[in-house]
């Protein structure tokens, strides 16, 4: 419940979000109950909800109906977008046809979000996703250096959910998302610190001259051994940045 209040007061901000959480944790509640809470207090208003299945469709559908007994609100699986005060379920292969058929609304559109966004993005859905980028780009106002100075953004809120977060900064990327806050969960009582596995940690001391070079070459011998990886170099100086680019530049490797 915790964690529900938490994540779900960030409905009320600019910012998209991220929740990463164990399935059975409560990620669904963390968007349907502030999307039937604003719905409900803004009239002529739409959410979409984009699942990678069918059956899972039907679930969110579930839930929702559930919750919005003796309400105006309404819930659609599959259909086109065309009315207000309306939640909107789909697969991503219905919602790229309804957008190719020019049967999707983003007028009043004020969510969007993608639940199981893993599987939204592996190799099996890639393709609509191009679809929708486009679509909702060109629909909908436009991300300006201005909206990220003021802290403002264009509607739709974006949120992703998932049960295994990818830790690749490409995937969060890649949707856009605005000043994202993220969320973690797990199943310990108390306070969790979520690390990278992967993550290691290495000294090498050597005189402060030789750094550059002797960063250049680990570089190299890493990037031979691991060539689809890729390296992030900080430096507490610009001089130190610039000689360290300029041996990148004249290494034979690069």
């Amino acid at each position: 419940l915790k964690f529900i209040n938490k994540s779900s007061n960030y409905f009320k901000r600019k910012r998209d979000i991220c929740i990463c959480s164990p399935t059975g944790s409560g990620k669904t509640l963390c968007y349907i109950l502030p999307i039937i809470e604003t719905q409900l207090r803004f009239r002529s208003t739409t959410s979409l909800i984009v699942a990678p299945s069918n059956s899972l469709c039907r679930q969110i559908s579930e839930v929702f109906k559930e919750l919005i007994q003796n309400t105006n609100l309404d819930v659609k699986i599959n259909e086109k977008n065309n009315c207000k005060h309306t939640v909107w379920i789909s697969t991503p292969f219905k919602v790229t046809d309804l957008i190719l058929e020019q049967k999707v609304n983003a007028t009043n559109l004020i969510y969007i979000v993608l639940d199981e966004c893993d599987k939204l993005f592996d190799q099996k859905h890639r393709e609509w996703q191009t679809t929708f980028n486009e679509y909702f780009e060109s629909n909908i106002k436009t991300f300006t250096i201005e909206n990220w100075m003021e802290s403002s953004k264009p509607f739709p809120q974006k949120i992703f959910l998932s049960a295994t977060l990818k830790d690749n900064p490409d995937f969060i990327s890649e949707m856009h998302l605005f000043q994202p806050i993220i969320f973690f969960t797990g199943n310990q009582n108390g306070t969790t610190i979520y690390m990278n596995n992967k993550l290691k940690e290495k000294l090498l001391v050597c005189e402060q001259q030789y750094n550059p070079i002797v960063l250049v070459h680990i570089i190299s011998v890493y990037l031979k051994s691991n060539p689809n990886s890729a390296v992030l170099c900080f430096a507490n100086d610009t001089h130190v940045v610039i000689r360290i680019s300029q041996l990148l530049n004249q290494h034979p490797d690069f």
